[in-house]
């Protein structure tokens, strides 16, 4: 009944063992089927991953040089760049999918590093660039780090993210970035009239968050203000 299933969750899918097997079998139920990964072993299954057919594969980055490095373990963004442009030649010389696109999470610390990012994914050959940012935040420590408050977005974020939208028209890359200024939704953008989120144990919930491995409310903090999810 579903059109899409995305493999991914809080963790990293190129590890799991039967990746390749789950892949065929969302094609077989006449799904598209694409994955999130962090890019670091992305290189190493460059090769199934087209040879399947995966129709969408996200790369998650969090800065464009010390900014990934401090967020992701070290992980140096280089590599990362070279296992997208890697993947994209690949799927070029077969002309076979999958789509490239690049989710960038915006913190209050890397911000000056997003229009470069953006720069560096368009020379990398993918087809978009999109932000996304710790829109739930359980801990003081993790609010520290969020690209809001109370108020909004910090400052110096608005900024930024003005001017990843010229270097997407420059370097000639689809850019999606969040709202400028709050607004009431009535739903997120995963809408839950629409979108199913199964965890690994089986259990099914409409929102990634209430499957987090907890019991009971799940703090949300922002600034000063503390609420229950």
């Amino acid at each position: 009944r579903f059109r899409h299933v995305h493999l991914h969750g809080c963790g990293e899918p190129l590890l799991h063992g039967e990746l390749r097997e789950l892949v065929r079998d969302a094609h077989s139920a006449e799904c598209e089927v694409g994955l999130t990964t962090n890019g670091d072993l992305l290189s190493e299954a460059t090769d199934w991953i087209i040879t399947e057919q995966v129709d969408l594969v996200v790369v998650s980055i969090a800065g464009d040089t010390t900014g990934h490095a401090r967020f992701r373990d070290q992980a140096q963004i280089t590599r990362v760049w070279e296992a997208v442009t890697g993947l994209v030649r690949g799927r070029v010389r077969s002309n076979r999918q999958p789509r490239v696109k690049i989710s960038y999470l915006l913190t209050a610390d890397n911000t000056d590093e997003l229009p470069s990012a953006v720069t560096a994914a368009a020379e990398a050959g993918a087809d978009e660039l999109y932000v996304t940012h710790l829109d739930v935040t359980p801990s003081t420590h993790l609010a520290r780090w969020a690209a809001f408050d109370d108020a909004g977005l910090r400052p110096g974020v608005p900024d930024a993210i003005k001017a990843a939208v010229v270097a997407a028209r420059r370097a000639g890359i689809a850019f999606r970035g969040p709202p400028l200024e709050s607004e009431d939704m009535l739903v997120c953008a995963l809408d839950p009239t629409l979108t199913v989120f199964v965890g690994w144990d089986g259990r099914v919930a409409p929102c990634v968050n209430l499957l987090l491995p907890t019991r009971g409310p799940i703090p949300r903090t922002t600034g000063d203000t503390v609420e229950e999810i």
